[in-house]
């Protein structure tokens, strides 16, 4: 063998050697580092120390905990169970936390600085329940799975709180007379009755009328109990349903059972959609739309229902972004909502049934005459989707049954309502309504048609002098849109409508445009320009519009040229109308307005005035309208007038601004007459301000009237109506008014005066001195000025010097301005005395 192969064995020997031996020894190094070092073996053994169990970033309790590096177990799994909010199977979780649980680590989540890493330990979701255990901190977080928590509703009133009144009367009175005065002079009036008798939440209602047509006549009278979301009423009532696009209402003595939104208080919370969240941890909820912040909530861990009820109606998408307590983002989303009031809420039915017999009260006569029919109705509607609504309705009166469905769907950009309906005799109908928008673009649409024998229906079944469930065939179409243009807007509008019987076709398209050529404090100039067409008739019309606003009186031109075209020729021409109206608050106690017009045009002139007066005992009006042309003189005349009456338990009165169906009487107990704010006999005034808004006004010592709508929580305070100061005992009442409910507010009115001026003792402004005597204990500033409020009836201030001493101010009598001038009050020639 040559030596240089001899040489290349060995060398490869030398080196395959070495590599066989460093795997064995690595590999024996490792094995040995698996053991603990010499003296730490006992760090491997179970240990035992007292540890804080947190969840959601909140301390729930200490408790003593066996550990290894491997596992983890409490020493009573029941009682940190038991600490846990809002559990939803309390068993579960603490069957998952007994025994040795796996030993995860905390300490990455807790000390890392590195943005998102503690939010990911959070956002960790386990099979039912699992821990980390921090070693070094003695702590132990919980991180629990989120169907295993109860979801925390917002603490949002459902119902109307129960009546604040008793036994109570209302009686409104309505009238109107109407005449013309000319070639044939007419004349037509009525006097309308409604009444209540109420105790608390039930109620018994009677509507009736007086004219010269019909004499006295009962149109309604009925029982009614409307309460937490449930309705009961019985008598003569009229029908009253959702979903119904093709049955005619009807008048009927029966029953009627259905559910209310009226008493409902949580509807801007319920119809929308429900947004529910899990946060890990205590922290910050953020939803926005478009960019734009709509609500912001501080919550705790565990599963919630975010409170909608300030969110915009209608359908868009939102942002809803989870924070820790740092500010750190936990989770982002994007999410649709929808909230309508045609969308019922979710997971509830909404329904209504009602049965009678059918009344007529075309007849003349005192009641109603009753027919031989019955009449049952019936509907269901129920929320399908976030988006999507369903109803069904039927009907059936002993000659015809029918029944209906229709759906309303809400998208982002549009809402569409179908319907269909079918009836045992043959009869059928379709329609359709929808409406698209976006910024600047607005288009909606509708298409109605019943198809019906009428002529065979009534001839079979003998109803000519009944009324019947479906009307005549007829078809309409509508289609409107309007979009944004050169600063002004821009519509369009057509409109078909076809019975078979009357014959009656009618075509219509309107073509308008609208923008404002000049905006100002006082003045605005508004210019229109319009295209429409009635069948043959086309009118084209270019006018200007002019208001001046000048403290309380308004002024209004509306110059404008017309052009006609129809099958007799064309006609083009000009008119002229102008209108001044004056308002006043200050002249009588209520609102006095007053219109004066006139407009001129080819061959004729118009004149209008008009009047309307409300105040605390009722109201009126009173217009005249009076037209020449070169054949004729008419004169065209109405007037109305409405009050009420009502009695309750511990009052009676008479009046109110408005009519509506339940009413407040404010009693104010004046101490003492004060001031300038005074009606014409001589009392104080002061506005009744509900929810925030005026809506009549109280004299004091008298029951005043302040009627307001029923099934409504209100909160009422009085203000004075003018420049007089009052102190009340009470700043805000809060109430609860449902059908027929009067309800009695007593309050106590101190006439205060407002005193101010300047102290100086030995000639120098007197600084830091206390004085009593009035609402509140004051002090007079660096310049010696001091301000007081205090009953109308004191006599003396009391002003308390830095050395100990008491001053006495005394305040004039008989001043009836509410603010009073002392000016430079020396105190050198008051006289002080010490209080030793």
């Amino acid at each position: 063998m040559p030596d240089s192969a001899l040489v290349r064995i060995k060398v490869a020997i030398v080196i395959s050697v070495p590599l066989a031996i460093v795997p064995v020894v690595m590999a024996e190094s490792m094995l040995a580092q698996v053991n603990p070092p010499q003296g730490f073996e006992s760090l491997l053994k179970p240990q035992q120390s007292l540890v804080d169990i947190y969840y959601g970033g909140q301390l729930l309790i200490s408790q003593m905990v066996t550990y290894t590096p491997e596992w983890v177990e409490l020493s009573d799994p029941a009682a940190v169970v038991k600490v846990i909010p809002n559990l939803k199977d309390p068993e579960t979780v603490r069957a998952a936390l007994t025994g040795q649980l796996n030993n995860y680590g905390d300490d990455d989540c807790v000390t890392s600085e590195t943005p998102g890493v503690r939010d990911q330990c959070d956002s960790e979701k386990p099979e039912i329940v699992s821990m980390l255990f921090s070693e070094s901190r003695f702590r132990v977080t919980l991180l629990i799975n989120p169907d295993f928590l109860a979801t925390q509703v917002p603490a949002v009133l459902r119902y109307l709180p129960p009546s604040d009144s008793g036994w109570s009367m209302m009686q409104n009175v309505y009238g109107v007379w109407a005449g013309v005065r000319g070639v044939d002079d007419t004349d037509e009036y009525t006097l309308n009755l409604m009444s209540q008798l109420a105790c608390q939440e039930n109620s018994l209602h009677l509507n009736a009328s007086y004219s010269n047509n019909q004499r006295f006549q009962i149109q309604d009278a009925f029982l009614r109990r409307n309460y937490q979301g449930q309705e009961y009423s019985g008598g003569i009532i009229e029908s009253v349903g959702f979903g119904y696009t093709f049955v005619n209402n009807r008048s009927f003595a029966g029953v009627r059972i259905a559910s209310s939104d009226q008493t409902r208080v949580d509807t801007d919370f319920r119809n929308g959609t429900p947004l529910d969240i899990f946060l890990p941890s205590r922290g910050r909820v953020e939803v926005l739309r478009e960019g734009r912040l709509l609500e912001s909530w501080f919550l705790e861990a565990g599963n919630h229902q975010l409170n909608t009820s300030a969110f915009p109606y209608g359908a868009y998408e939102i942002d809803i972004i989870i924070r820790s307590e740092t500010g750190q983002v936990i989770q982002q989303e994007r999410r649709f909502f929808a909230r309508e009031y045609q969308l019922p809420p979710v997971g509830e039915w909404l329904y209504f049934v009602e049965t009678g017999r059918v009344v007529n009260r075309d007849r003349p006569g005192t009641l109603p005459d009753r027919t031989d029919q019955w009449l049952t109705r019936a509907g269901v509607n129920r929320r399908l989707t976030n988006t999507l609504a369903g109803n069904v309705m039927v009907a059936a009166d002993g000659h015809s049954q029918v029944m209906e469905a229709g759906a309303y769907h809400l998208g982002r950009f549009h809402e569409l309502v179908p319907s269909l309906m079918v009836s045992a005799q043959g009869d059928y109908g379709a329609g359709i309504s929808g409406r698209l928008w976006s910024d600047n673009v607005s288009i909606s649409g509708s298409y109605y048609r019943l198809w019906r024998d009428d002529t065979s229906v009534l001839a079979n079944s003998g109803l000519d002098s009944q009324p019947t469930l479906l009307g005549s065939a007829f078809q309409q179409t509508s289609f409107s849109a309007s979009v944004s243009l050169l600063s002004g807007v821009l519509s369009y509008r057509y409109f078909h409508n076809h019975y078979r019987e009357p014959v009656n076709d009618a075509d219509n398209h309107g073509l308008d445009y609208r923008r404002s050529l000049y905006r100002s404090r006082d003045l605005n100039v508004d210019i229109r320009m319009s295209l429409s067409r009635s069948g043959n008739n086309d009118i084209a019309l270019l006018s200007f519009e002019f208001l001046y606003n000048r403290n309380q009186w308004t002024f209004n031109a509306l110059p404008q040229l017309e052009y006609q075209r129809n099958s007799d020729g064309h006609d083009r021409h000009g008119r002229m109308k102008v209108l001044a109206n004056w308002s006043d608050r200050e002249l009588l106690d209520g609102v006095i307005k007053a219109d004066l017009g006139a407009e001129t045009g080819p061959g004729d002139e118009r004149y209008l005035t008009r009047l309307h007066v409300d105040n605390r005992f009722g109201g009126i009006n009173l217009n005249a309208n009076h037209t020449r042309n070169r054949f004729a003189r008419t004169g065209f005349y109405s007037a109305s007038f409405h009050s009420s009456l009502l009695a309750n338990q511990s009052a009676i009165a008479v009046g109110g601004e408005r009519l509506e169906d339940s009413a407040l009487v404010i009693k104010v107990n004046q101490q003492e007459e004060l001031g300038r704010n005074k009606d014409t006999s001589g009392n104080a005034v002061f506005d009744v301000r509900v929810d925030g808004y005026r809506r009549g006004y109280a004299v004091a010592d008298k029951p005043s009237v302040v009627q307001l709508p029923a099934y409504h929580q209100y909160q009422v305070t009085l203000n004075p109506a003018g420049s007089s100061l009052y102190e009340l005992n009470e700043l805000e009442r809060n109430v609860t008014l449902y059908p027929g409910n009067v309800v009695t507010l007593t309050f106590e009115a101190t006439p205060l005066r407002l005193w101010f001026g300047r102290l100086v003792l030995q000639g120098e402004p007197l600084a830091g001195a206390r004085i009593q005597g009035g609402l509140y204990q004051t002090a007079t500033d660096e310049f010696g000025l001091f301000q007081v409020e205090a009953p109308a009836d004191r006599k003396t201030l009391t002003v308390e010097l830095h050395d100990g001493q008491i001053c006495y101010l005394g305040l004039p009598a008989n001043q009836d301005n509410a603010i009073q001038q002392m000016g430079t009050v020396n105190l050198d020639t008051v006289g002080c005395k010490s209080t030793d």
